[in-house]
């Protein structure tokens, strides 16, 4: 079934409403802030813009013409998200999807409005984990020859999902959300074998999107993404986010809205090594921030063959030591593949023996790699399970250890 197109319509929602349906996502986090999506452009209007978003809603409420249309059904769906109508808004884009289910936009989107829906959780993170799996095989071959196989499990967990009553109702109880997650950048002084982010995303910058699609100035865009009253954390990701060029303007805004809320970043801690970068953490008066260091091996050459930098594990652990000398807190992330499963428990052992003693040192924390093309043949399906095992195996033998230690995937955000 081909989805018909009213170009009368897609007219007067560029002209007299500026929105155009136009997505130009980051393809390896589907951050919808990260987006210039319609849902997007729509939010920042009911947000900023409330007489012409009910504008919006009486025009769409009384159109007459193009009904099934891309463009009513989509903004009927993301019109209903904002009024927090989610189970409307989900028959919308399943009717969108039924027309077109190679819809890549319309399924990102769905996952959103799962993510709010009682008992909708764990299926949206399966949803998502697909939507991982389908985009970086569609950067590695060509859409048609993936095409088949992926949007078949799509199809099927929607179909899941509507015969499942627990999902289709309790809209009005959604989870509250206390994290909040953003991309700095692509760019990294590590070249990590199990990177899950693609080559060609190396050069993404989140500030050049958002200043480039005329949304919102970089301080107005992370007020919006810490205002969230039930906000506890803030992550700030990569690449390594420590390059960013504003990385500490970024930090300085968040901690200047949202003094209360933890900020935590995700780091190979290289860039630490140099004390006056650590120092000016602190000459910022920044006190809630958490370092995640992600360490490979004890083993420097292990460790610098998987980061496929040489000298990188130095770094790392001494940008770990100027951190916890200078009082920060710092927790360190075991980045597992098949090279590394093997010494695991040595390399725990390391850890421990170097930080475990140093106030502010929080933890450690072992994280399976997520989907990207260069991983899927080495790891997915199957090949997940079996690190998954062998290093819940590790855990299970050392004494009083394996409660303290966590073993997350980052495509789920949960156990995998």
């Amino acid at each position: 079934m081909i989805i018909p197109i009213d170009e009368q319509l897609a007219k007067k929602l560029s002209i007299d409403f500026d929105l155009y349906p136009l997505r130009r996502y980051n393809d390896y986090s589907f951050d919808i802030s990260n987006n210039n999506s319609l849902i997007t452009q729509i939010s920042y209007m009911a947000y900023n813009q409330p007489d012409k978003f009910q504008q919006l809603k009486e025009l769409i409420d009384n159109y007459k013409g193009g009904v099934g249309s891309d463009q009513l059904l989509a903004t009927m769906g993301y019109c209903r998200y904002m009024d927090k109508e989610f189970e409307q808004g989900l028959r919308h884009i399943s009717a969108l999807l039924e027309y077109n289910p190679s819809n890549i936009d319309a399924w990102i989107d769905l996952c959103f409005f799962l993510a709010h829906i009682s008992d909708g959780y764990d299926t949206y993170l399966n949803m998502r984990f697909h939507l991982y799996y389908f985009m970086h095989l569609y950067h590695a071959y060509d859409f048609q020859t993936v095409n088949k196989q992926s949007i078949a499990i799509l199809n099927r967990l929607v179909a899941d999902m509507a015969r499942t009553p627990a999902v289709r109702s309790g809209y009005d109880k959604k989870i509250s959300f206390d994290t909040e997650f953003l991309i700095l950048n692509g760019s990294c002084n590590n070249n990590c074998e199990t990177c899950h982010i693609p080559f060609h995303y190396r050069a993404y910058d989140f500030e050049d999107r958002i200043t480039q699609s005329g949304l919102v100035s970089l301080s107005h865009y992370i007020f919006i993404k810490a205002r969230k009253k039930p906000l506890r954390h803030f992550v700030l990701k990569g690449g390594e986010p420590t390059l960013h060029p504003n990385y500490f303007k970024v930090v300085r805004a968040i901690s200047a809205v949202r003094p209360d809320v933890t900020i935590h970043v995700r780091t190979n801690a290289r860039t630490f090594c140099n004390k006056d970068f650590v120092n000016r953490h602190a000459a910022a008066s920044i006190k809630k921030i958490v370092f995640e260091a992600g360490i490979f091996s004890h083993d420097p050459a292990l460790h610098d063959s998987i980061a496929r930098v040489q000298g990188s594990q130095a770094q790392t652990l001494q940008g770990i030591r100027n951190l916890l000398d200078s009082g920060f807190q710092v927790s360190a992330r075991v980045g597992l593949c098949h090279k590394n499963i093997d010494s695991l428990s040595d390399t725990l052992d390391f850890i421990s023996s170097e930080f475990q003693k140093a106030p502010g040192f929080q933890g450690i924390g072992l994280v399976l790699p997520a989907p990207s093309a260069e991983n899927l043949d080495t790891y997915y399906p199957h090949g997940i399970r079996t690190l998954r095992d062998k290093a819940a195996e590790v855990l299970a033998g050392r004494k009083g250890e394996s409660q303290d230690i966590p073993i997350v995937n980052n495509a789920l955000v949960e156990d995998c």
